[in-house]
This record gives structure tokens, sequence and C-alpha cells, in this order.
């Protein structure tokens, strides 16, 4: 589904050509269905994520049987703290969020939001169904009202390298994070916890073809979508079928304070950023021996 998204957004074009100027059936029930939806209020954050459509449309055992995926975590979460759970590598798109979603769940208690691009609150139906996953706005003003929240909304997963990373890691592990500090100086004044995130074997579910210097990657940062070009297990341009890697997924130690900072230095933002940097380093050189000698 979430691969199918993709193609929505450049598609509508085609959908009102097929409903107006020809007629098509099935085109004017896909724009009405679509105008309901923006008709429709929507709720992205705790009000608007349905714990019945996640049980539903669940692939976590999917995961599990097709990946041989696994969850190991060294952060002891909290319920009267906040914290903000940094994802990399980017990929493709955060394949194992199920999985961190239903072991939060499961173990402490926590019902996980997620932050996406503002586009994706732009796309007809694709929005409905991501805010009812958990899914919220990336601006810096919804971030800070949401790692606010108490328990049990109190952990919210970012994405701190963003489009740029679905550039990066083709062929060796890659992430973008040695300039990325707004997630930082987000978390000092909201007084959230930062907790480094790795999902290795994310970078292999899918082969991507344009690195970070590509025109497509220049493009998807000047107009805020990404424009990914990848195959799939059987080579196929789009496709939906993974290939058959091993996903792990490691959670590190808590970093921060936890005392909100109103006006953070630059000089504060660079400390924290670069305890991160480490914390980051040494969780994935504590973990890599999981993904066999190669690594």
């Amino acid at each position: 589904f979430y691969i199918t998204a993709n193609f929505i957004a450049p598609l509508m074009p085609l959908l009102l050509y097929g409903a107006i100027l020809r007629d098509n059936t099935s085109c004017q029930v896909i724009l009405a269905l679509s105008i309901l939806d923006f008709v429709i209020p929507l709720y992205p954050g705790p009000r608007g994520k349905s714990q019945p459509f996640i049980r539903f449309s669940s692939c976590k055992d999917g995961l599990v049987s097709y990946f041989h995926a696994e969850i190991i975590s060294e952060c002891d979460f909290d319920p009267q703290k906040n914290y903000s759970v940094c994802y990399f590598p980017h990929s493709l798109f955060a394949i194992v969020y199920p999985l961190i979603l239903e072991f939060l769940e499961t173990k402490h208690g926590i019902s996980l939001l997620f932050s996406v691009a503002d586009i994706i609150f732009k796309i007809p139906i694709v929005r409905r169904f991501m805010t009812a996953w958990g899914a919220t706005c990336v601006s810096e003003s919804a971030l800070k009202t949401n790692l606010k929240l108490p328990s049990p909304h109190n952990v919210m997963m970012v994405q701190p390298d963003g489009i740029a990373g679905m550039f990066y890691g083709l062929r060796h592990e890659q992430i973008v994070l040695a300039k990325r500090k707004g997630f930082v100086r987000v978390a000092l004044q909201t007084g959230s916890y930062l907790v480094p995130c790795y999902t290795f074997g994310a970078n292999d579910f899918f082969h991507r073809k344009f690195g970070g210097d590509s025109v497509a990657a220049k493009v998807s940062s000047k107009i805020r979508m990404s424009c990914v070009f990848w195959t799939d297990r059987f080579g196929i341009p789009f496709g939906i079928v993974p290939n058959k890697t091993k996903l792990v997924v490691v959670l590190g130690p808590a970093i921060g304070s936890g005392v909100p900072v109103d006006k953070p230095t630059q000089a504060q933002i660079d400390v924290v950023h670069a305890e991160f940097v480490i914390g980051m380093k040494k969780l994935y050189d504590r973990h890599k021996h999981r993904m066999g000698k190669k690594w």
C-alpha cells in the first residue's frame, strides 16, 4: 500500500482527465471519494490513530516470517518521560514500523506515533490511512506538540535524514546525520530524550538506483517529494516484492537530560548532537555481528 501511494499524486491529473473528459465511471468514483476525504475532518496524532485498523492491517507477522525480522532494545522507556526514536537508515521507507509499534505497545504499553512529510496529508485517501496508523506532521510545531504528550503517546518516531536519506546506502551502510541537527534542537526544547535506532538490512529490501548526487535526489529535495527509482526482488521497476533479506532493529540507550531548554544555543545543540552521533556509531558496532560475517 505504502509503495503504491507514491504514485497517487502524479496520477491525479490522469484521474481528473478520466473522470471529467472521458466520463469514466471508475475515475469518477475515485474522484468522488477523494473529494469526500477532504470534506471529512482529519485529526493526525492520537485522536486520529485507530487501534482496530492497526490490528486489522498489521504486517508484523509477515515481517518476522519473510525477513526473519527481530528487534533488540537497550532503552528503558519511562511512561513519565518523552522520547524521540530517531530511525535510520531511511531507505525507501521505514518498513519495520509495525514491528517497532507492536514491541513498544506490548512491552511498555506505548502507543507509538510517527512523523511523515507534510505532503502525505495532501494526498487523498492515503492521508487517512496514514493517520489511522499514527502518522503526524513533521513540521517543527507539530513535533513540539507531540513530544510533550503524556503516556501512552509519549514516544514519537522520526526520520532525521528525511528524503535525502532515500538516496544513500546503495552500496554500503551510510546515513545522513552530520548536518542534521533540527531534531536535536526540538528534543532540547521539549525536554524529550533521543533514542538512536538502526535497522540492519533496511538498505537491501529493494534495489534503489540513484545516489545522493543524482538529478533525482536534487529534484526530490527541491520539490520535497521523493523521486526514487527502485526495482524489486525480480528486477521489476517499481515492483512490490521485496528482497528476502534479514532485518534487525536495534534501539539504543536514551540520550539527553530530560530538562526543557526554551532557547538552546548552538553550542548546546552541537554537544547533544555529538553525543547522539557517538551513540549511533556505538550502537551500530555493538550489533552489526547479528547480520553475519559480511558485516
